[in-house]
């Protein structure tokens, strides 16, 4: 393996450990301050643009979790009193999640505190243009697939999976 490529697995190690750690600090917190997992808070984070609720598959899509995961999680905030289930108007097979009023509320205040996190985790430590760039670089390699390539990776199992 030349330099270059050497290179390039020590930034993306570097990613990986920074994400690790900021996530790690974000889950410590919202346990602690909500009796919530960071999934679950992705959960609810998901749904809050979604006043009518969300199929379980499209949650689940959004999560990267099966869809066992999705019911699970849904099952353990439905006990919370953060999330309800309605039957989809017009298909009453089909069970939309739905974000509570307690649900709407903890979300938003869980935001605060995850940007409160950030911001001592990373933007204490980079200023605007530092920040700016690095957007301008990690948008190079997160654009979005076509959706039927991901369709097509999601049928072969090249995604990873969270339950």
């Amino acid at each position: 393996m030349d330099d270059d490529a050497w290179e390039k697995l020590g930034v993306w190690a570097q990613l990986q450990h920074m994400d690790g750690q900021v996530k790690t600090e974000i889950g410590r917190r919202l346990e602690a301050a909500f009796g919530t997992s960071l999934l679950e808070h992705e959960l609810l984070a998901a749904l809050l643009p979604h006043p009518d609720g969300l199929r379980m598959h499209e949650l689940a899509d959004a999560l990267l979790v099966t869809r066992g995961g999705v019911t699970r999680l849904i099952d353990r905030l439905v006990g919370k009193g953060l999330v309800e289930r309605h039957p989809e108007p017009g298909n009453r097979r089909v069970i939309l999640a739905v974000l509570t009023d307690k649900g709407r509320r903890q979300t938003a205040e869980a935001k605060d505190l995850q940007c409160a996190i950030y911001d001592e985790l990373i933007g204490s430590r980079l200023d605007g243009q530092d920040i700016a760039a690095l957007r301008r670089i990690l948008g190079k390699t997160s654009r979005p697939h076509p959706p039927e390539a991901d369709q097509a990776a999601s049928s072969r199992g090249d995604f990873p999976v969270r339950e």
